[in-house]
């Protein structure tokens, strides 16, 4: 469904520190009908993943994901969550997709 998913560098800092010992915890999902600004299929997967990369947010959040639970097994973390789509006025082609968290107060 989402063909450039791509963990931005925020996540990787933070899946960094997760490892030394501190707990990570994932705070939401929203999904969205953006374009990154740059993006474009011209693009090489490399220069795709380089503007993916330095996301901090959605580029048009039109709803959140309820999430349900989150499962770790063999070091993979799975996520369920349910579409929340009742504040939605209009249709959209779901383009993103954000996974949010967290370690500590940050």
């Amino acid at each position: 469904m989402f063909k450039y998913a791509s963990l931005t560098r925020k996540g990787m800092a933070l899946i960094a520190q997760a490892t030394n010992l501190k707990q990570f915890v994932f705070t939401k999902m929203e999904y969205g009908n953006g374009v990154p600004q740059g993006f474009s299929a011209s693009k090489t997967n490399e220069e795709i993943k380089a503007i993916l990369c330095e996301m901090t947010s959605l580029v048009s959040k039109k709803a959140d994901i309820g999430m349900y639970s989150v499962s770790v097994k063999n070091n993979c973390a799975t996520l369920t969550g349910k579409i929340i789509n009742s504040s939605l006025t209009e249709d959209f082609l779901a383009k993103e997709l954000g996974v949010f968290g967290k370690i500590g107060e940050e």
